[in-house]
């Protein structure tokens, strides 16, 4: 099935972000962060039955479906943060001067894998039940995980429902 490709990619991504930190490759795991985020959204469009997914922006991939999968909502908050990846870690003439590796931090890197967790926690659970969880069981179900969510989601700023 082409949802469960996709959601394995995404877990890979993020796992190579993580070791990415280890290697102090930052904007390299920044890279891997949105990469995670996007192809989990993805994995739940193509288990709606989509047969081409297009566009980059995880908050458009979430404006999109989140009318069949509720939980998305969610997740606009570090969807935010982490399209602001997009282009400045992949393109060095995307910053005033210099390069991607001398302008993003550890701290960067972590808070952005950390972001993209969620994700996965929603399209698991989509692909483990076959069906779209509410918003709040998606909160319930990422809280309950382990690792939990990043302090900025943990402050309320993931239940940004904002459409």
């Amino acid at each position: 099935m082409e949802s469960r490709r996709w959601l394995k990619q995404a877990k890979r991504d993020l796992g190579a972000g993580r070791a990415l930190v280890d290697a102090e490759y930052f904007e390299q795991a920044c890279i891997m962060s949105h990469q995670g985020a996007e192809r989990a959204v993805k994995s739940i469009a193509y288990g709606l039955g989509d047969r081409t997914v297009l566009g980059h922006s995880v908050v458009e991939l979430i404006r999109r479906y989140s009318d069949w999968a509720p939980a998305l909502k969610c997740l606009l908050h570090g969807a935010r943060a982490l399209d602001l990846f997009y282009i400045p870690t992949r393109y060095p003439n995307s910053l005033p001067g210099g390069l991607g590796s001398e302008a993003f931090s550890m701290e960067q890197a972590t808070e952005g894998l950390d972001l993209s967790e969620p994700f996965l926690i929603v399209a698991n659970e989509f692909q483990a039940s076959g069906s779209a969880m509410s918003c709040q069981a998606a909160v319930d179900r990422i809280e309950g995980s382990e690792g939990g969510l990043s302090g900025a989601a943990r402050n309320g700023q993931a239940h940004d429902s904002t459409h």
